[in-house]
């Protein structure tokens, strides 16, 4: 499976196979996951959180796919040059401390203009930060 790096996909992280999900947005495929695949490389992307997911998962204390990042999905290409910008920052998720994705100082990340994953490995080149009040 290939996912069109023109569409806009979700990318997850993979509970069970491990690596990532790339799921379709719009379409007849909507929902359907398109590919997996250890790294990813997201343009112009925004962090989603869905709150009834993230309850779910903090009342049964147990992970579930709640939160993605939704972009353009470039499925080949090198993850570690991205590594090198000094705009990049290291993002987390984690649904039992945070309500958002965040930076290492906790800060929320709304949006980035290139989200490069490797598994669980997340950095954001030139974030975009939202204050805690936003939604």
């Amino acid at each position: 499976m290939s996912a069109p790096a023109s569409e806009v996909h979700d990318v997850y992280m993979n509970l069970h196979r491990g690596g990532l999900s790339v799921r379709a947005v719009k379409g007849p495929q909507r929902g359907r996951v398109q590919a997996w695949t250890p790294t990813a490389i997201v343009h112009e992307a925004v962090f989603r959180v869905q709150a009834g997911g993230q309850r779910r998962a903090r009342h049964e204390g147990q992970r579930n796919v709640h939160a993605f990042v939704r972009g353009r999905v470039e499925l080949r290409g090198c993850v570690l040059k991205h590594l090198l910008s000094p705009s990049t920052v290291r993002v987390r998720y984690n649904p039992f401390e945070l309500d958002w994705f965040s930076a290492p100082d906790g800060r929320q990340i709304a949006s980035a203009d290139l989200v490069a994953l490797h598994g669980s490995y997340m950095i954001a080149v030139n974030p975009v930060y939202r204050t805690v009040t936003e939604t």
